[in-house]
């Protein structure tokens, strides 16, 4: 206590000092204590299910295309044939159903799931019961719902059982509660059922299916991949040149952001460290001038342990408030991420401080205060009692310690900000592609009907009246979504010998005859589609310029026949698909995310789908004059004056689309950023205190050079060289570093090479520039010194 109380009190003799390296200290440890947060709890925190280790997701891989769903014949047969799995079951994660008779339509969230999927994930109800084998027939009128929904929907009403809900049209009771799978389906209103005798469940070239298993103990994942493989083997030609994979489920939740998690988990650490030399140096010049006071009470038979001890605990001090402020720091921060939703990390409900980022934080503590311990065991190792009773000054500080304190500091700070220029110019990169329309001024929205006929006209008068609506310049409805998500579709060439083993796959998307014009994309060639494209008329067709300079180089593509085959979720029929004529060429419109690159696109006639599934819902574009979200309101009324209990899901403006996408992007690059702007004022702070120091001790040097005539710019140069030449060694030995990180962040790049010199360059002159301004001040101020008033005080 004597200690700790001596310790208080030195510190408020130097408020200046104790507030620089707690808050130095406290930023350091919140920063790493907020993105722990979110690795533990995306990356490190097991799943929670029963035996989560064995539980596995199980991919269809064809020479066209990787990872596919299952399908449900195949399926069918996994689940009757294999002997690796204690459990077996498939899901569709989303789709959604419109809830009527409370109020406004509105859209729920349902996942489909077979019967075994709570028993594989060791979940029970809540209130009620699962579906028996028997309800999963069609006609089944029994709906179990979702915590989530209970609590915010219905109000947690304690007799909720029984209760029956209108969706799509259709009365359904109430017969059970689940507890919420924010792990899996973090936004689930409905658990539906997958109904065998569905046509679309018969359908092997339909992998829709994501299907679960839990493995046994005594299989491995290879056998397990081995044995289903074969299953698919022996299922017929359509399933032979398939093969099977499992992937642990926590994988395939978390491994799209594993990578960029983990290195920014590096970047932070870079900066405590960083954070960590600031304050070293700060104890090193503190002790220094503390000379005289160490020697008297060494004289006085204070021991070295017993003054290290003291000192230590000077130390500890600083730590535990700086982790306190560290702690609030790292909760506004979570919360901040929160509320901005930077990006779409899997997970992130359950993100906060816990037991194990708490227990992290103390970790920190603890190696900070050895690494801070070095401070006073230098200082003590080299107390030469004589020398400092004879003088009552500081003590020399060693320059060597001072100078590797620096150079480390540098290093640091040169390695995140290459790292954060490669993010940088990567975004932009991204951002400088063209995506084949016009964004601005572009509103979408998903308009689901689940009417799989009838539907075309009343797609026809939502467009008509919305056209003829003031303001807007033009409505279309596509199944697409540009710069976000398409269909595949296998394609069959008249012109030439097919592959059945190896079809040839395209991106494709059913449109309105408006569709081009309102995304204001250009005709190359040929015509738009028109209303008379229906069935009744010839099948049509329009391929984008990259797919006729990839199977027609050359050649003019108008005229030439394909057939397309689009399957997807709930498609209704296979039957024969004809032949349709190419008449237009167009530009080509990005379809997939813009750091996609741009593959061959067939575009279809909505009218003219021969599963008639694309009716079930369509996303639709309202082009108008001023702000799109101004005409969100009478977007709605439109459509409700057509039919009131539709429901608009998604309305967005088509930047908000496009920034979604590029989501990922911007939050690597928002936290790459900061840190490495941290990381630059904290090197600037230890370069200006570390040479303000150095010149400190140099002062009767100074006067003597001063004497003798040495000009002041001769000083500053002197000092100047001196700095820049510690900065120079560490910004090369951080770019040597920054080489090894560049390659690890390759996946997190666009358009550039990881070892882009222009990047680099600019990372050097950067820092360089903001080394030679820290330098610059206390080098100009130290030249300044009194000859006379130098000798003297010396």
């Amino acid at each position: 206590m004597n200690d700790l109380r001596y310790a208080l009190r030195t510190l408020a003799r130097s408020p200046g000092f104790a507030l620089a390296a707690v808050v130095t200290l406290a930023v350091g440890i919140g920063a790493n204590t907020a993105v722990f947060s979110v690795l533990e709890s995306v990356v490190l925190r097991p799943l929670p299910f029963e035996g989560a280790n064995r539980l596995f997701v199980v991919h269809e891989t064809s020479a066209r295309q990787d990872r596919m769903g299952v399908s449900g014949p195949d399926f069918d047969d996994f689940y009757a044939q294999a002997r690796s799995f204690d459990a077996f079951a498939a899901t569709v994660p989303h789709f959604t159903l419109t809830w009527t008779g409370n109020g406004e339509a509105r859209t729920l969230n349902c996942a489909g799931v077979t019967k075994d999927i709570f028993p594989a994930l060791g979940l029970r109800p809540l209130m009620g019961r699962l579906y028996t084998p028997g309800e999963y027939h069609v006609d089944g009128v029994q709906i179990v719902i979702s915590r989530r929904f209970w609590k915010t929907q219905l109000g947690g009403d304690p007799n909720v059982l029984g209760r029956v809900l209108h969706l799509d049209g259709t009365a359904q009771t109430v017969i059970g509660v689940m507890p919420d799978v924010p792990d899996l389906f973090p936004d689930v209103d409905i658990w539906g059922k997958i109904v065998p005798e569905l046509e679309f469940m018969h359908w092997r070239q339909n992998h829709f299916l994501t299907v679960i298993g839990r493995l046994k103990a005594t299989t491995s994942p290879a056998q397990a991949a081995q044995e289903l493989t074969a299953i698919l083997h022996r299922a017929g030609p359509e399933s032979r040149e398939l093969t099977a994979s499992v992937t642990p489920l926590k994988d395939e939740l978390v491994g799209g952001v594993r990578t960029q998690l983990m290195i920014v988990m590096g970047a932070v650490v870079l900066v405590l460290i960083t954070g960590c030399i600031n304050v070293t140096c700060l104890l090193l010049a503190r002790l220094s001038s503390r000379g005289s006071e160490l020697a008297i009470r060494v004289s006085l038979g204070a021991g070295r342990a017993r003054m290290l001890r003291q000192f230590v605990t000077e130390n500890l001090l600083l730590l535990s408030l700086g982790s306190a402020l560290g702690l609030i720091l790292a909760g506004a921060l979570v919360q901040l991420g929160a509320r901005l939703d930077l990006g779409a990390v899997p997970r992130a409900q359950s993100i906060g401080l816990n037991g194990p980022v708490l227990a992290f934080t103390v970790v920190i503590a603890l190696v900070l205060s050895v690494a801070l311990a070095w401070a006073p065991t230098s200082i003590l190792n080299r107390l030469d009692l004589n020398s400092a009773l004879k003088s009552g000054k500081s003590l020399a500080g060693r320059r060597r310690s001072y100078r590797a304190l620096v150079v480390s500091e540098v290093c640091c700070a040169a390695v995140l900000l290459v790292a954060a220029g490669l993010l940088v110019r990567s975004l932009w990169l991204v951002q400088q592609v063209e995506p084949g329309f016009q964004i601005d001024h572009l509103l979408t929205a998903y308009v689901r009907t689940n009417a799989y006929t009838g539907t075309g006209p009343y797609f026809n008068n939502l467009l008509d009246r919305l056209s003829e609506t003031p303001g807007v310049q033009g409505a279309a409805v596509s199944s697409c979504v540009p710069a976000a998500r398409s269909a595949t579709a296998t394609v069959t060439f008249r012109d030439r010998v097919n592959d059945p083993a190896n079809p040839v796959t395209v991106e494709a998307c059913f449109t309105s005859p408006g569709f081009f014009t309102t995304l204001r994309t250009p005709l190359e060639r040929g015509r738009f589609f028109t209303t008379h494209d229906d069935r009744h008329a010839p099948a049509v067709l329009i391929v984008n310029q990259a797919f006729a300079q990839k199977y027609w180089p050359g050649e003019d593509p108008l005229g030439k026949q394909l057939a397309v085959s689009v399957l997807g979720t709930g498609r209704r029929m296979l039957g024969a698909i004809g032949f349709r004529n190419v008449v237009g060429v167009v530009g080509n419109v990005k379809q997939e995310p813009l750091d996609v690159p741009s593959s061959p696109v067939a575009y279809l006639s909505y009218h003219q789908d021969e599963t008639n599934h694309v009716y079930a819902g369509l996303n639709l574009f309202v082009r108008t004059g001023a702000d799109p979200r101004r005409a969100s309101g009478i977007v709605r009324e439109q459509i409700h004056s057509l039919n009131p209990d539709q429901p608009l899901e998604d309305m967005r403006t088509m930047d908000g689309v496009l920034s979604a996408t590029l989501a990922r992007r911007r939050l690597s690059l928002v936290l790459m950023g900061s840190f490495a702007g941290l990381a630059l004022v904290l090197c600037a702070i230890g370069v200006y205190g570390t040479i303000a120091y150095s010149l400190s001790q140099r002062t009767r040097e100074f006067g003597i050079r001063s004497a003798v005539g040495a000009a002041r710019g001769d000083l500053v140069k002197m000092v100047m060289r001196e700095g820049l030449w510690l900065s120079g060694m560490g910004v090369t030995i951080g770019l040597g570093f920054s080489l090894v990180v560049a390659r690890a962040m390759e996946g997190l790049l666009f358009g550039i090479a990881a070892t882009d010199p222009w990047t680099f360059v600019a990372a050097a002159a950067t820092l360089m520039s903001v080394a030679a301004a820290a330098c610059f001040t206390p080098a100009w101020k130290g030249s300044s010194v009194d000859p006379a008033l130098a000798m003297h005080a010396e």
